[in-house]
C-alpha cells in the first residue's frame, strides 16, 4: 500500500486556503482545518474556554456562554502580550489535535491536507511531507478580506502585517497555488498540482 502524503497548506490571510483544502478533499484527501479546530477547542464547556475566561475575564463571553470571537480578536490584536497569552492556551491544544490526525492518516495510508495559517510563523514545517502555499495579489487579498469579514482598510492591513510576508511563504513552498482567477481555475490548478505530487 502506498505511503500517505500529508500536505501542510498555508498562505496569507484571504488568499483562499479553504478553497484549496476543499478542492483537495474533493479529490479524496482527508482534510483538517486548524481554524475550525481552534473554534472546537474553545467551544462552550471545554477546558480551553475555561482557561481563556480565567486568563482574560468573563467579558470575552457572549450572552450564551460561548467565546465572543470578535471581542477576543479586537483585544488581542491591539495588545501583543494578550495575543501571546491566548496563543499559549490555543496552540498546544491545536498541535495535539493535528498530531493525532496526522498519526491516524499515516496509520491508515490516507493522503491528507492540514490547513495551517501560521505554519511558517510557528515552525510547523517538519510535521508535513510537503508544503503548499496559496498565493494571490495584494489587491485581491484586500478585497476578499473586506468583503468576507466587513473589516475596515486599517483592520485588514493590521491582520495582513501580523503574518509573515506572503512572498516569503511563496519562496519557501514546495508547491505554490495561484488563486487569482475563478473557482474553476483554482480547482484545475489543484488537480494538476496533486497529480504531480503522486508521480
Amino acid at each position: 500500500m502506498s505511503q500517505a502524503i500529508i500536505i501542510g497548506l498555508t498562505g496569507g490571510i484571504g488568499c483562499g486556503k479553504s478553497a484549496v483544502g476543499k478542492a483537495l478533499e474533493a479529490l479524496g484527501l482527508a482534510r483538517l482545518d486548524t481554524d475550525q479546530v481552534a473554534r472546537e477547542v474553545v467551544a462552550a464547556g471545554t477546558p480551553g474556554l475555561a482557561e481563556i475566561v480565567s486568563r482574560f475575564g468573563p467579558t470575552i463571553l457572549s450572552s450564551d456562554g460561548t467565546l465572543d470571537r470578535a471581542a477576543m480578536g479586537r483585544m488581542v490584536f491591539s495588545e501583543p502580550e494578550k495575543k501571546s497569552s491566548l496563543e499559549q492556551i490555543l496552540h498546544p491544544l491545536i498541535r495535539s489535535r493535528v498530531s493525532d490526525f496526522v498519526e491516524c492518516c499515516r496509520a491508515e495510508h490516507q493522503h491528507a491536507v492540514v490547513e495551517v495559517p501560521l505554519l511558517y510563523e510557528k515552525q510547523r514545517q517538519d510535521v508535513f511531507d510537503t508544503i503548499w502555499v496559496v498565493s494571490t495579489t495584494p489587491e485581491l487579498q484586500l478585497a476578499r478580506l473586506r468583503s468576507r469579514n466587513g473589516w475596515s482598510h486599517e483592520e485588514v492591513k493590521a491582520r495582513i502585517s501580523s503574518q509573515m510576508p506572503l512572498a516569503e511563504k511563496v519562496a519557501r513552498a514546495d508547491t505554490v497555488i495561484e488563486n487569482t482567477g475563478t473557482l474553476e481555475d483554482l480547482q484545475e490548478r489543484v488537480r494538476e498540482a496533486w497529480s504531480q505530487s503522486l508521480r
